[in-house]
Protein backbone atom coordinates (compact mmCIF):
# COMPACT_ATOMS: atom_id res chain seq x y z
CA UNK A 1 0.00 0.00 0.00
CA UNK A 2 3.18 2.09 0.61
CA UNK A 3 4.39 1.70 -2.59
CA UNK A 4 0.94 2.13 -3.96
CA UNK A 5 0.86 5.50 -2.67
CA UNK A 6 4.21 6.53 -3.74
CA UNK A 7 3.42 5.53 -7.09
CA UNK A 8 0.14 7.30 -7.59
CA UNK A 9 1.82 10.58 -5.99
CA UNK A 10 4.88 10.29 -8.48
CA UNK A 11 2.17 9.79 -11.17
CA UNK A 12 0.14 13.47 -10.22
CA UNK A 13 3.56 15.16 -9.51
CA UNK A 14 3.13 15.34 -5.65
CA UNK A 15 6.40 12.90 -5.06
CA UNK A 16 10.18 13.02 -6.84
CA UNK A 17 11.06 9.73 -6.99
CA UNK A 18 8.31 6.67 -7.37
CA UNK A 19 10.76 4.19 -5.02
CA UNK A 20 10.68 0.58 -5.95
CA UNK A 21 7.73 0.48 -8.30
CA UNK A 22 8.19 1.00 -11.86
CA UNK A 23 7.17 4.49 -13.90
CA UNK A 24 4.29 4.76 -15.06
CA UNK A 25 2.57 7.52 -17.43
CA UNK A 26 2.22 10.74 -15.72
CA UNK A 27 -1.44 12.31 -15.47
CA UNK A 28 -2.30 15.48 -15.10
CA UNK A 29 -5.66 17.19 -13.74
CA UNK A 30 -7.54 19.44 -16.14
CA UNK A 31 -8.81 21.82 -13.69
CA UNK A 32 -6.15 22.99 -10.30
CA UNK A 33 -7.83 21.18 -7.36
CA UNK A 34 -10.28 18.69 -8.99
CA UNK A 35 -9.70 16.10 -11.04
CA UNK A 36 -12.51 16.05 -13.82
CA UNK A 37 -10.88 14.10 -16.77
CA UNK A 38 -6.60 13.10 -17.34
CA UNK A 39 -4.64 13.61 -20.15
CA UNK A 40 -1.83 10.35 -20.46
CA UNK A 41 1.75 12.10 -20.82
CA UNK A 42 5.05 10.28 -21.36
CA UNK A 43 7.08 10.87 -18.15
CA UNK A 44 9.49 13.77 -17.65
CA UNK A 45 11.86 11.39 -16.64
CA UNK A 46 12.10 9.26 -19.71
CA UNK A 47 13.27 12.46 -21.61
CA UNK A 48 15.46 13.45 -19.10
CA UNK A 49 17.03 10.03 -18.66
CA UNK A 50 17.98 9.65 -22.38
CA UNK A 51 15.38 7.01 -22.98
CA UNK A 52 13.40 8.80 -25.26
CA UNK A 53 16.03 8.15 -27.72
CA UNK A 54 15.12 4.50 -26.68
CA UNK A 55 11.78 5.28 -27.48
CA UNK A 56 11.87 6.66 -30.46
CA UNK A 57 13.99 3.98 -32.17
CA UNK A 58 11.60 1.49 -30.71
CA UNK A 59 8.49 3.25 -32.22
CA UNK A 60 10.28 3.46 -35.42
CA UNK A 61 10.84 -0.37 -35.38
CA UNK A 62 7.43 -0.97 -35.00
CA UNK A 63 6.35 1.07 -38.41
CA UNK A 64 8.92 -0.71 -40.63
CA UNK A 65 7.59 -3.42 -42.63
CA UNK A 66 10.84 -5.12 -41.74
CA UNK A 67 10.48 -5.59 -38.65
CA UNK A 68 8.10 -7.82 -36.79
CA UNK A 69 9.68 -8.42 -33.36
CA UNK A 70 12.19 -6.70 -31.05
CA UNK A 71 13.70 -8.52 -28.09
CA UNK A 72 14.52 -5.54 -25.39
CA UNK A 73 16.82 -6.92 -22.78
CA UNK A 74 19.28 -5.61 -20.15
CA UNK A 75 20.22 -6.10 -16.43
CA UNK A 76 17.58 -6.18 -13.41
CA UNK A 77 16.75 -2.41 -12.67
CA UNK A 78 17.89 -0.57 -15.97
CA UNK A 79 14.41 0.41 -16.36
CA UNK A 80 13.01 -1.77 -18.64
CA UNK A 81 9.36 -1.76 -17.93
CA UNK A 82 9.16 1.46 -16.60
CA UNK A 83 10.50 2.48 -20.36
CA UNK A 84 7.97 0.09 -21.74
CA UNK A 85 4.99 1.92 -19.38
CA UNK A 86 5.86 5.57 -18.82
CA UNK A 87 7.40 5.87 -22.24
CA UNK A 88 6.59 3.24 -25.35
CA UNK A 89 2.99 2.48 -24.70
CA UNK A 90 1.78 6.72 -24.31
CA UNK A 91 4.16 7.05 -27.38
CA UNK A 92 2.64 4.88 -29.47
CA UNK A 93 -0.88 4.70 -28.55
CA UNK A 94 -1.37 8.25 -29.88
CA UNK A 95 0.33 7.85 -32.73
CA UNK A 96 -0.84 6.05 -36.56
CA UNK A 97 0.83 3.96 -39.10
CA UNK A 98 0.36 3.53 -42.62
CA UNK A 99 -3.28 4.92 -41.72
CA UNK A 100 -3.56 2.36 -39.34
CA UNK A 101 -4.35 3.16 -35.46
CA UNK A 102 -1.90 1.47 -33.17
CA UNK A 103 -3.94 -1.49 -30.76
CA UNK A 104 -1.54 -2.29 -27.87
CA UNK A 105 -1.64 -5.42 -25.13
CA UNK A 106 0.48 -5.97 -22.35
CA UNK A 107 1.05 -8.92 -20.27
CA UNK A 108 3.25 -8.86 -17.75
CA UNK A 109 1.87 -12.42 -15.90
CA UNK A 110 2.09 -15.65 -16.85
CA UNK A 111 0.93 -18.07 -13.92
CA UNK A 112 -1.98 -18.73 -16.17
CA UNK A 113 -0.68 -16.38 -19.60
CA UNK A 114 -4.04 -17.76 -21.43
CA UNK A 115 -6.45 -16.18 -19.36
CA UNK A 116 -4.14 -13.52 -18.45
CA UNK A 117 -3.65 -12.58 -21.73
CA UNK A 118 -7.08 -13.04 -22.67
CA UNK A 119 -7.74 -9.98 -20.52
CA UNK A 120 -5.41 -7.78 -21.46
CA UNK A 121 -6.86 -8.25 -25.24
CA UNK A 122 -10.51 -8.02 -23.98
CA UNK A 123 -9.58 -4.87 -22.25
CA UNK A 124 -7.57 -3.01 -25.14
CA UNK A 125 -10.60 -4.63 -27.43
CA UNK A 126 -12.66 -2.85 -25.30
CA UNK A 127 -11.31 1.11 -26.16
CA UNK A 128 -11.74 0.26 -29.82
CA UNK A 129 -15.09 -1.10 -29.79
CA UNK A 130 -17.04 -0.51 -26.27
CA UNK A 131 -20.01 -2.25 -27.61
CA UNK A 132 -18.52 -5.51 -29.06
CA UNK A 133 -19.21 -8.62 -27.74
CA UNK A 134 -15.79 -10.07 -26.02
CA UNK A 135 -18.49 -12.79 -24.29
CA UNK A 136 -16.74 -15.36 -27.49
CA UNK A 137 -13.15 -14.95 -26.73
CA UNK A 138 -12.18 -18.19 -24.67
CA UNK A 139 -9.54 -19.92 -26.33
CA UNK A 140 -6.35 -19.20 -27.83
CA UNK A 141 -7.70 -19.85 -31.39
CA UNK A 142 -10.53 -17.54 -30.50
CA UNK A 143 -7.78 -14.89 -30.02
CA UNK A 144 -5.85 -15.57 -32.99
CA UNK A 145 -9.35 -15.01 -35.40
CA UNK A 146 -9.62 -11.67 -32.90
CA UNK A 147 -6.00 -10.50 -34.31
CA UNK A 148 -6.60 -11.43 -37.87
CA UNK A 149 -9.86 -9.47 -37.25
CA UNK A 150 -8.20 -6.52 -36.05
CA UNK A 151 -6.14 -6.08 -39.16
CA UNK A 152 -9.64 -5.54 -41.22
CA UNK A 153 -10.08 -2.69 -38.26
CA UNK A 154 -7.43 -0.84 -39.97
CA UNK A 155 -5.32 -1.67 -36.23
CA UNK A 156 -1.87 -2.20 -35.98
CA UNK A 157 -1.34 -4.56 -33.43
CA UNK A 158 1.49 -4.36 -30.91
CA UNK A 159 1.56 -7.32 -28.22
CA UNK A 160 4.23 -6.67 -25.79
CA UNK A 161 5.39 -9.57 -23.08
CA UNK A 162 7.13 -7.56 -20.42
CA UNK A 163 9.22 -9.70 -17.75
CA UNK A 164 9.28 -12.43 -20.14
CA UNK A 165 11.82 -14.05 -17.82
CA UNK A 166 8.85 -14.59 -15.74
CA UNK A 167 7.54 -17.33 -18.49
CA UNK A 168 10.14 -19.44 -18.10
CA UNK A 169 10.14 -19.55 -14.43
CA UNK A 170 6.03 -20.26 -14.37
CA UNK A 171 5.46 -22.20 -17.28
CA UNK A 172 7.73 -25.19 -16.14
CA UNK A 173 5.67 -27.95 -18.09
CA UNK A 174 6.62 -28.56 -21.78
CA UNK A 175 3.60 -28.10 -22.94
CA UNK A 176 2.18 -24.57 -21.68
CA UNK A 177 5.36 -23.42 -22.81
CA UNK A 178 4.63 -24.92 -26.55
CA UNK A 179 1.03 -23.44 -26.60
CA UNK A 180 2.53 -20.20 -26.23
CA UNK A 181 5.52 -20.97 -28.93
CA UNK A 182 3.09 -21.76 -31.84
CA UNK A 183 0.60 -18.74 -30.61
CA UNK A 184 4.06 -16.63 -31.58
CA UNK A 185 4.75 -18.06 -33.97
CA UNK A 186 0.78 -17.68 -35.53
CA UNK A 187 1.67 -14.25 -34.82
CA UNK A 188 4.05 -13.40 -36.04
CA UNK A 189 3.16 -14.71 -39.47
CA UNK A 190 -0.24 -12.55 -39.16
CA UNK A 191 0.14 -9.54 -41.17
CA UNK A 192 -0.24 -6.17 -38.90
CA UNK A 193 0.88 -7.55 -36.07
CA UNK A 194 4.36 -6.51 -34.69
CA UNK A 195 5.71 -8.05 -30.81
CA UNK A 196 7.72 -7.24 -28.55
CA UNK A 197 9.58 -9.31 -25.77
CA UNK A 198 11.05 -7.97 -22.35
CA UNK A 199 13.94 -9.92 -20.56
CA UNK A 200 16.28 -9.60 -18.13
CA UNK A 201 20.06 -10.17 -20.31
CA UNK A 202 20.75 -13.49 -18.04
CA UNK A 203 17.66 -14.84 -19.65
CA UNK A 204 18.34 -13.96 -23.21
CA UNK A 205 19.02 -17.57 -24.14
CA UNK A 206 15.81 -19.25 -22.87
CA UNK A 207 15.03 -18.34 -25.94
CA UNK A 208 16.39 -20.62 -27.93
CA UNK A 209 14.15 -23.20 -27.13
CA UNK A 210 11.25 -21.02 -28.70
CA UNK A 211 13.44 -20.68 -32.21
CA UNK A 212 14.42 -24.66 -31.78
CA UNK A 213 10.97 -25.41 -31.59
CA UNK A 214 8.66 -23.76 -34.22
CA UNK A 215 9.47 -22.31 -37.37
CA UNK A 216 10.14 -18.66 -37.25
CA UNK A 217 11.09 -18.31 -40.83
CA UNK A 218 9.73 -14.73 -40.67
CA UNK A 219 12.62 -14.03 -38.83
CA UNK A 220 15.18 -16.28 -40.50
CA UNK A 221 14.70 -18.49 -37.51
CA UNK A 222 17.43 -16.35 -35.41
CA UNK A 223 15.36 -14.99 -32.43
CA UNK A 224 18.80 -13.78 -31.26
CA UNK A 225 19.76 -11.58 -34.37
CA UNK A 226 21.48 -8.74 -33.82
CA UNK A 227 18.97 -6.68 -35.68
CA UNK A 228 16.18 -8.47 -33.33
CA UNK A 229 18.04 -7.62 -30.26
CA UNK A 230 16.98 -3.54 -28.44
CA UNK A 231 19.90 -3.43 -25.50
CA UNK A 232 18.83 -1.21 -22.09
CA UNK A 233 21.97 -0.22 -19.80
CA UNK A 234 22.43 1.86 -17.12
CA UNK A 235 22.46 5.65 -16.66
CA UNK A 236 25.32 7.70 -16.80
CA UNK A 237 26.41 10.31 -14.56
CA UNK A 238 25.36 13.09 -16.93
CA UNK A 239 22.06 11.50 -17.46
CA UNK A 240 21.12 10.46 -13.76
CA UNK A 241 21.71 14.22 -12.64
CA UNK A 242 19.19 15.21 -15.51
CA UNK A 243 16.72 13.63 -14.21
CA UNK A 244 17.20 14.49 -10.35
CA UNK A 245 17.33 17.26 -11.47
CA UNK A 246 14.50 17.39 -13.77
CA UNK A 247 11.77 15.25 -11.32
CA UNK A 248 12.47 17.64 -8.12
CA UNK A 249 12.10 20.89 -10.45
CA UNK A 250 8.47 19.70 -10.55
CA UNK A 251 7.72 18.87 -7.31
CA UNK A 252 8.14 21.16 -3.76
CA UNK A 253 11.10 18.94 -2.97
CA UNK A 254 14.71 20.82 -4.46
CA UNK A 255 18.04 19.51 -3.48
CA UNK A 256 21.01 21.76 -3.47
CA UNK A 257 23.12 21.10 -6.37
CA UNK A 258 26.31 20.11 -4.16
CA UNK A 259 24.10 17.39 -2.64
CA UNK A 260 23.16 16.11 -6.25
CA UNK A 261 26.87 16.15 -7.18
CA UNK A 262 27.95 14.26 -4.33
CA UNK A 263 24.83 12.04 -4.45
CA UNK A 264 25.69 11.11 -8.28
CA UNK A 265 28.87 9.83 -7.75
CA UNK A 266 28.20 8.01 -4.71
CA UNK A 267 25.67 6.03 -6.76
CA UNK A 268 28.14 5.65 -9.69
CA UNK A 269 30.91 4.40 -8.17
CA UNK A 270 33.64 2.86 -9.82
CA UNK A 271 32.02 1.99 -12.81
CA UNK A 272 30.51 5.48 -13.43
CA UNK A 273 26.86 4.18 -14.17
CA UNK A 274 23.73 3.93 -12.17
CA UNK A 275 21.02 1.52 -12.20
CA UNK A 276 17.51 3.79 -12.30
CA UNK A 277 16.41 1.25 -9.70
CA UNK A 278 18.65 2.40 -6.88
CA UNK A 279 18.30 6.53 -8.20
CA UNK A 280 15.23 5.74 -7.26
CA UNK A 281 15.14 3.80 -3.72
CA UNK A 282 18.20 6.54 -2.60
CA UNK A 283 15.91 9.39 -4.08
CA UNK A 284 12.56 8.09 -2.42
CA UNK A 285 14.26 8.02 0.83
CA UNK A 286 15.91 11.40 0.82
CA UNK A 287 12.04 12.65 0.40
CA UNK A 288 10.61 10.82 3.10
CA UNK A 289 13.65 11.70 5.40
CA UNK A 290 13.29 15.22 3.84
CA UNK A 291 17.28 15.36 3.39
CA UNK A 292 17.64 18.30 0.98
CA UNK A 293 21.39 19.65 1.52
CA UNK A 294 25.03 17.99 1.38
CA UNK A 295 25.64 18.76 5.18
CA UNK A 296 22.49 16.75 6.39
CA UNK A 297 23.39 13.85 3.32
CA UNK A 298 26.73 13.61 5.00
CA UNK A 299 25.50 13.23 8.62
CA UNK A 300 24.14 10.13 7.78
CA UNK A 301 26.25 6.72 8.23
CA UNK A 302 29.71 5.59 6.78
CA UNK A 303 27.71 3.65 3.90
CA UNK A 304 25.21 6.36 2.82
CA UNK A 305 23.72 4.63 -0.35
CA UNK A 306 23.45 1.51 2.07
CA UNK A 307 22.08 3.60 4.77
CA UNK A 308 19.02 5.03 2.04
CA UNK A 309 17.84 1.89 0.95
CA UNK A 310 18.23 0.25 4.09
CA UNK A 311 15.66 2.54 5.41
CA UNK A 312 13.78 2.36 2.48
CA UNK A 313 13.61 -1.26 2.91
CA UNK A 314 12.86 -0.74 6.96
CA UNK A 315 15.76 -2.70 8.42
CA UNK A 316 19.09 -0.89 9.72
CA UNK A 317 22.64 -0.92 8.48
CA UNK A 318 25.64 -0.90 10.54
Amino acid sequence: MRQQSRSIERQYGLRAFVGAGRLESQKTSLRPGKIISQKVQVTPEIAASGRQQDVERIVERIGRVDSKLTVIYGQSGVGKSSMIQAGLIPSINSQVIDARRIFVVLQQVYTDWVTSFRQAFQSALKTVDPDQNLDNLETISDIVTALHQNSQRDLLTVLIFDQFEDFFFVCKDSSQRRLFYDFFQECLNTPFIKIILSLQEGYLHHLLELNRLVNLEVINNNILDKEILYYIGSLSKEEAKQVIELVTNQTSFHLHPDLIEVLVDDLAGSLGEIRPIELQLVGSQLQTDNITTLGQYQNLAQYKKETLVGRFLGIRIL
